[in-house]
């Protein structure tokens, strides 16, 4: 298909006829004479748009902050490209080494664990979450991954607290350095699923 016609479909001019003569399309809905890839009426809008899904995350982003009833909405990524890389390695390897587990990011530690109340009634893992999750095929939880958490150390010890008294491991994924090591360590912990 020609880049007129895809363009057409896309802004809802006439198409360019098969055969590509040009006088049977109407004046009005050419502009100027030049290319006839970038002189269709609407085309400079197709353009922007398409020029504005190829620019990088991070600019696109900007332009989808929201203005809601209370206040300004942003999107910010689920994970940073060095965590994102991890994920995608973890998967791999349990898809090749343990196929019944699933892996899951940025869990709530209340959907998987249930604490008692505190004396004054607040529940101590509701704003807790791991960062990635292991669980087998039933979705009982394997081992936990933790990411260094340097602004918030109490939240960090919290999380480590409310795991180890679960009895559920964790893993404390390195800041810096390589990520293969990791694998080692889950690997002890869902030796019994390989």
């Amino acid at each position: 298909m020609s880049l007129e016609r895809i363009l057409s479909r896309l802004v809802g001019a006439q198409p360019v006829p098969a055969d590509g003569n040009a006088t049977a399309i109407a004046g009005a809905a050419l502009r100027g004479s030049g290319s006839w890839a970038n002189e269709w009426a609407g085309a400079d809008r197709s353009v922007q748009r398409a020029k504005s899904m190829a620019l990088p995350a991070k600019t696109r982003r900007a332009a989808e902050i929201v203005e809601g009833e209370h206040g300004r909405v942003t999107l910010h990524p689920l994970m940073t490209p060095r965590d994102l890389r991890l994920y995608e390695r973890l998967v791999d390897k349990l898809e090749i080494e343990a196929p019944t587990c699933t892996l899951h990011a940025g869990v709530a530690m209340r959907s998987f664990l249930k604490a008692e109340r505190r004396e004054d009634g607040s529940d101590r893992l509701a704003d807790l979450s791991v960062d990635l999750l292991i669980a087998d095929d039933q979705g009982t939880p394997l081992v936990a991954l933790l990411h260094p958490d340097p602004k918030r150390p109490q939240r960090q010890i919290r999380k480590v607290d409310a795991l180890l008294d679960a009895g559920l491991p964790h893993i404390e994924v390195p800041a810096r350095g390589g990520l293969s090591s990791v694998w080692d360590e889950i690997r002890t912990h869902i030796a019994h699923l390989c």
